[in-house]
């Protein structure tokens, strides 16, 4: 999910982390995973695997589908003679601050639903915060996090039954061409006990696409994301342009033209 290819690299990134104190070697993004295919489609997963040669064997499961959301199942087994502590953790990672529109009617940047409840940041204020960050602890299982640009989205969800954690965070970065901010929105799983012999696994939603409402709507409740729809900024009046968009577009499907789909729903109205 890295594009090196570019300056300005944006991705997202999977992995686990260890308790405190527990010393284990886990995969990373230099790690060289054995994978089932060399190309993942609609029609065929493909699953990754890394034997850390200390008894843990992890694995890692992608799915795609036609509007680009990867289901992403990690797993570790374990043959250890001890028990270990692990948490599964993503994020999304963006280099430079991208050009925005600027609308205090629309909103560009990182975001979230937390415990129900939309919460938006500017680059500014995630710049602001630094390092440290902005975190959010809910209360409720679920939620989901993400950046968002004025017709594209980035996001990350956790199996909406699992709790996580999730933060806002930005650090400056050295490139060939000068200093660059970085922003990063990530999540981490909860704590998982992983006892000899036993298996543990974690699932991750990423969406990467267009923000198109009738898909965010199908995610939201096949997958029971709370508020997913709320990527796409409908404004104040949410009650109405919701419903109006799709009495527009119900329209449009009837008569094959914009133009008088929104001249007849305007005479509706």
């Amino acid at each position: 999910f890295k594009r090196f290819d570019s300056d300005s690299p944006y991705f997202a990134e999977f992995g686990w982390v260890a308790g405190a104190g527990e010393a284990v070697r886990l995969p990373d993004e230099m790690t060289l995973w054995q994978a089932s295919s060399q190309t993942l489609t609609q029609d065929r997963p493909v699953t990754l695997t890394y034997d850390n040669q200390e008894g843990l064997v992890f694995s890692r499961t992608l799915v795609i589908d036609e509007d680009y959301l990867i289901t992403v199942t990690d797993s570790v087994r374990s043959d250890r003679q001890e028990s270990i502590t692990l948490s599964a953790y993503s994020l999304l990672r963006r280099t430079d601050t991208p050009d925005t529109l600027g609308l205090y009617i629309l909103h560009e940047g990182p975001l979230g639903v937390f415990d129900e409840t939309l919460s938006e940041e500017d680059y500014d204020d995630v710049q602001d915060a630094g390092r440290q960050g902005l975190s959010f602890s809910p209360e409720q299982p679920g939620g989901w996090i993400g950046i968002t640009d004025k017709y594209w989205l980035a996001a990350l969800m956790p199996d909406q039954s699992k709790k996580a954690y999730f933060s806002m965070r930005s650090f400056p970065s050295a490139t060939p061409t000068g200093p660059l901010e970085i922003y990063q929105t990530d999540m981490l799983g909860e704590v998982m006990r992983l006892d000899p012999g036993q298996q543990i696994s974690w699932q991750t939603y990423l969406f990467s696409g267009a923000k198109k409402v009738t898909a965010l709507d199908r995610y939201a409740e096949e997958l029971n994301i709370t508020n997913f729809d709320l990527a796409i900024d409908f404004g104040w009046f949410y009650f109405l342009t919701k419903p109006f968009f799709y009495a527009i577009s119900y329209l449009f499907g009837m008569f094959g033209n914009f133009g008088l789909a929104i001249i007849i729903f305007t005479i509706i109205v």
